[in-house]
């Protein structure tokens, strides 16, 4: 049985993969999916109301992207 993914997890996947290669990073991470799902309106609004500060997310994701991996590194 094939499985298919919606253009809109399909679009998230898409604009990990782009930042981890914008980055110069070897691998996409779960890091890359979270930074890709703050900038989807839906998921962002979902992770709104779990509680989640999006502005803080964000800076404290391209912390770790700058400390942990440099461009080029990962």
């Amino acid at each position: 049985m094939a499985m298919t993914i919606s253009k809109e997890l399909e679009s998230t996947i898409q604009t990990a993969f782009d930042e981890a290669r914008r980055r110069r990073h070897e691998f996409v991470t779960l890091e890359h999916v979270l930074f890709a799902l703050l900038k989807d309106p839906v998921a962002a609004k979902i992770l709104k109301a779990a509680g989640a500060d999006i502005r803080k997310l964000h800076k404290e994701l391209e912390g770790f992207f700058e400390e942990q991996m440099p461009d080029g590194i990962q």
